[in-house]
């Protein structure tokens, strides 16, 4: 799971408020969760699920939060690539 926060521009700027990822969970200020996969970002994008659970009135940018996740995902398919069913790599189970 992956922490989320909001984090405001400069005083006075009305932008909207950017979502950041918080790995390390240590953030000030209210923070969400969501799962570190792709569809979980895009369905909470969607329900505008970030505004609600941060509690940000107005629009929110999630584009950190978006290349954090991209990133992750990244990483991790590189580290643990998926094999086809028969590929012959697997392991015979022995009774």
């Amino acid at each position: 799971m992956l922490r989320v926060v909001a984090e405001s521009g400069a005083p006075g700027d009305p932008g909207p408020v950017r979502v950041v990822a918080d790995p390390r969970r240590r953030a000030a200020g209210r923070g969400a969760w969501l799962h570190r996969d792709p569809g979980c970002l895009e369905l909470a994008e969607r329900r505008r699920a970030f505004t609600r659970a941060l509690r940000v009135p107005g629009a929110v940018d999630p584009t950190p939060v978006r290349e954090y996740v991209r990133q992750f995902s990244a990483d991790q398919s590189e580290r643990y690539p998926v094999r086809e069913k028969n590929d012959g790599l697997a392991m015979k189970r022995q009774r």
